[in-house]
């Protein structure tokens, strides 16, 4: 059997595993919130950015409408070091409206478990169910499917 050595040597020493990598975990949740509610007319995306004399890259968490009243809703923006992966700090527009975190951990599962615990709840309840209220629609069908807990 042929040893990929280059692919091993990533693996071992440029922890290029999926949980490492901060721009993955959004993604991730962003494919998850497009494959849960898109049927409902909601979708969300990631979006990366940083300016040449920044020293920070920042990304964020986007929800957004794709029928009925028009909008997107910045759910969080995230700044991340250029020069390493940590510290990074998160702003949230949850609900309460806005809260500011720095995680510090040398793995994102800090991350993953507020992702868990906070953000999927908004995502759910305030802005998924206030648009389909904008969209004249019954929530009644969504409740019998489980999607509201």
């Amino acid at each position: 059997m042929k040893i990929d050595f280059f692919k091993e040597f990533d693996n071992k020493f440029k922890k290029t595993k999926e949980a490492n990598n901060l721009e993955t975990v959004l993604q991730n949740l962003s494919k998850q919130v497009h494959d849960r509610y898109n049927k409902f007319g909601i979708d969300s995306y990631v979006i990366s950015s940083s300016s040449s004399d920044s020293k920070f890259r920042e990304m964020s968490f986007v929800l957004s409408t794709t029928s009925g009243t028009s909008y997107t809703y910045h759910l969080m923006r995230i700044k991340l070091p250029i020069d390493g992966e940590f510290p990074f700090r998160v702003t949230a527009f949850l609900n309460p409206p806005t809260e500011e975190f720095t995680f510090e951990n040398t793995d994102y599962s800090d991350f993953i478990d507020w992702v868990v615990n906070d953000v999927i709840g908004n995502v759910r309840m305030r802005i998924v169910t206030e648009h389909l209220r904008q969209m004249n629609n019954t929530i009644s069908s969504w409740e019998e499917e489980g999607e509201i807990d």
